[in-house]
């Protein structure tokens, strides 16, 4: 693959984060990647990179650029997340992507 077809690739993958972006910042959400750490099916909680977030009881999950479900989710998955913060100690994720493997995090 040529190096502009990387890039054009690369750029198709973010397209969404970048329009979701606009939108998340007009509702008063905010955004942020990691790595899911730990999650509770119980409780409806996922620690990324060492917060532990709520999950809204509509949240959508894209997984592999499909749709998926919350209990799909598993440790290690590298994710995008859009969450608004309700309380001093409660957030809610109302949005969470799995981000392919070549995404640098410190990026999107």
């Amino acid at each position: 693959m040529t190096k502009s077809a990387l890039i054009g690739l690369f750029a198709m993958l973010l397209l969404p984060f970048s329009a979701g972006a606009q939108a998340a910042q007009a509702s008063g959400l905010t955004e942020d990647t990691g790595v899911i750490q730990e999650l509770d099916l119980a409780a409806r909680t996922l620690v990324i990179d060492g917060m532990r977030y709520d999950i809204a009881v509509d949240m959508s999950v894209e997984i592999g650029g499909s749709y998926g479900a919350f209990t799909m989710l598993q440790p290690g998955m590298r994710v995008y997340f859009e969450y608004r913060r309700e309380s001093p100690t409660v957030r809610r994720i109302s949005l969470l992507r799995e981000l392919p493997g070549d995404v640098d995090l410190e990026e999107v």
